[in-house]
């Protein structure tokens, strides 16, 4: 296959060809309609590279790589219009994937544009954010908290546990934003939470499937997150989709924090390294003194 032998002799090949084989690996698709001198228009190179580029793989010329290409295609369109097999292992992860996709769209059906849009600018204004969720849910909003951490914003996860969870509540007011994230209606604790945020002035924001919940019901403002899925477990898609695309919108309102804290990340980093590979060195070159 062409992206085999692309990864083969990758590394050693000049910039005008890695622009061709790069757009081969990531833009197959659209590569795949495309002759050798739309493709060399394309991508500001020569035809002759084209061509040069395809026999560097083996190939007679651009038209035989392109097959090939074009194949690919083919069977990934045939692969995502066939019928489901029951019992097939095989066809588990491609059925689940379009599962989600659907719940995604269906994310977006169900929470009308202006709520989101009205939860983006809360997000945004909010002087701290704090996030809280159950079972594996905690994973979720680690992460949420740490994208918004690394667009300079106060965030945290506030934990299940009682007195560590009555502990943070006890700081926050007016001005600060909790979101608050149950799969089940045994979410009960969260629900808990967010009822005492919101007596304590914060605005909270409810994430469930359904609109019972007790995280619906504790909530000031809630969001439908579908959770359909192919296998037994509840499908996150949607949750991880809503968290992604919301810490996104606060590091675009915040990208010189965001380009700071990174660029401090790095600096830090190389710092590190650099300091450990000293320290590697002196005892390297102690243990052959001794």
């Amino acid at each position: 296959m062409y992206r085999d032998r692309i990864k083969q002799i990758y590394n050693h090949l000049s910039p005008s060809y890695r622009k061709v084989a790069d757009f081969l690996l990531d833009n197959y698709r659209e590569a795949a309609f495309l002759n050798a001198s739309s493709l060399a228009q394309h991508l500001k190179v020569d035809p002759a590279t084209v061509v040069r580029f395809s026999q560097r793989l083996g190939y007679p010329g651009y038209p035989e790589l392109a097959d090939e290409v074009r194949g690919i295609v083919k069977e990934e369109f045939l692969a995502e219009r066939a019928p489901a097999v029951a019992g097939s292992v095989s066809l588990t992860i491609p059925e689940s994937v379009r599962q989600d996709i659907q719940n995604l769209e269906e994310f977006l059906v169900r929470n009308p544009t202006g709520v989101l849009s009205q939860i983006a600018d809360q997000t945004r204004r909010a002087r701290s954010i704090l996030a809280v969720s159950e079972g594996t849910g905690v994973h979720l909003v680690a992460f949420f908290v740490e994208q918004l951490r690394l667009a300079g914003r106060q965030a945290e996860v506030i934990p299940l546990d009682g007195a560590q969870s009555a502990q943070v509540l006890a700081g926050i007011g007016s001005g600060d934003l909790v979101i608050g994230i149950g799969y089940s209606h045994y979410a009960t604790d969260v629900a808990a939470i967010l009822r005492v945020a919101d007596e304590m002035g914060a605005e909270t924001i409810g994430l469930a499937e359904s609109l019972t919940s007790p995280v619906a019901m504790a909530a000031r403002t809630v969001l439908q997150v579908p959770q359909k899925a192919i296998g037994p477990l509840a499908s996150m898609a949607s949750v991880l989709g809503f968290l992604s695309a919301t810490a996104q919108s606060v590091c675009l309102e915040n990208r010189p924090d965001f380009v700071q804290q990174t660029g401090g990340s790095t600096q830090t980093f190389s710092s590190l390294a650099a300091k450990r590979n000293a320290l590697v060195r002196d005892q390297m070159d102690n243990a052959s003194q001794g």
